[in-house]
């Protein structure tokens, strides 16, 4: 598929990784062991592993030195670590410094090279290049290619490729419908930490579609997913805690779920949480704070959030009342359909 490229030496950081040969004995002895390392302790057992000649370790090593992890940030260690990892034909690292020719990031912008190198990272099995290539594929027309390299993308452990060929046998689209297919591929993409595939597959576990049903494991599922920033999730959390659905009532849970979805934006998450400070609900009741949140919601056109927010312009709840200004929203909750507004508009 593309033509090979040669990766420039390791330089300083291979000459200093003999030293670390020192530490095998006791970091290979901790992880054998099963003891969970610290991540200083698991940089220096990489870089045990990296110096004789691991590029998977090489590469992980890079990803820590970048990231700062076990140590300070160091991006001349990170690079050589990449180089390295990508001169033994690591795919992963091949993919990590195509990018970086790509975006001009710590190497010269070079298209040729980073397209090259691209190309290599697919061929060698990187399944996020994989499903980069899928998405490129697709976008040139060529359906039967896109979905090869979607199926090796998520055989080869790409999150997103998993969650979006999950989607696929969940619906049968240019895949027959398999409903088993589709859970274990969702938790696949879980497992790799995709948000949407946690809170579908936690969707799946709730109502027993293609896997057993379990509503413990969905909830965690949930959980992670809305810890992760899913506001699908969050949503969900909200209403089951506030609800008491499958778990014990808990208020305050309820509304710390809402306010996360409410404060990344979700107008549903602004409407409920401002119910719950109109009425006291797992917070401490406050009309003007009830009064902000659906004013934020309905600004974003949610109908109910508009009639309400109608409703407490009229009555003068967290605000001087204010005719006028309930008349406009009821006027544009009307104007979606809602029943109640439409009879209240002048």
């Amino acid at each position: 598929m593309g033509r090979s490229v040669a990766i420039p030496g390791r330089g300083r950081a291979a000459r200093a990784g003999g030293v670390a040969l020192l530490l095998a004995a006791a970091c290979l002895a901790g992880a054998a062991r099963g003891a969970e390392e610290s991540p200083a302790e698991k940089a220096e057992r990489l870089q045990v592993l990296s110096a004789r000649g691991d590029a998977a370790a090489t590469y992980e090593l890079g990803t820590m030195r970048e990231k700062g992890l076990g140590g300070r940030v160091d991006p001349e260690a990170a690079l050589q670590c990449y180089l390295e990892a990508a001169r033994q034909g690591n795919a992963d690292a091949l993919f990590r410094v195509s990018k970086l020719y790509r975006g001009g990031q710590w190497l010269e912008r070079d298209e040729a090279k980073a397209n090259a190198l691209f190309l290599q990272a697919v061929e060698g099995g990187c399944g996020d290049a994989q499903y980069q290539h899928s998405k490129m594929l697709e976008r040139e027309g060529d359906a039967g290619g896109a979905l090869k390299w979607l199926k090796a993308s998520a055989k080869n452990g790409s999150a997103e490729g998993q969650f979006e060929l999950a989607e696929m046998y969940e619906t049968g689209r240019r895949v027959g419908k398999d409903f088993a297919e589709a859970a274990k591929l969702y938790r696949a993409g879980a497992e790799g930490g995709n948000p949407e595939a946690q809170f579908r597959y936690a969707q799946m576990l709730e109502s027993g579609d293609g896997v057993g049903r379990n509503e413990a494991a969905a909830l965690a599922w949930y959980r992670k997913a809305g810890e992760a920033g899913l506001a699908g999730a969050q949503l969900w959390l909200g209403e089951t805690y506030g609800r008491g659905r499958t778990v014990e009532r808990d208020l305050l849970e309820s509304a710390k779920w809402y306010r996360m979805a409410a404060e990344q934006g979700n107008a549903t998450g602004q409407k409920e949480l401002g119910r719950m400070y109109a009425y006291g609900l797992g917070v401490d009741r406050d009309p003007r704070e009830a009064l902000r949140w659906r004013k934020l919601a309905a600004e974003q056109g949610d109908a109910e959030a508009q009639y309400v927010l109608g409703v407490m312009y009229e009555m003068g709840a967290g605000t001087p009342a204010d005719p006028e200004e309930a008349q406009r929203w009821y006027r544009k909750a009307a104007a979606q359909g809602d029943p109640t507004a439409a009879v209240l508009a002048r």
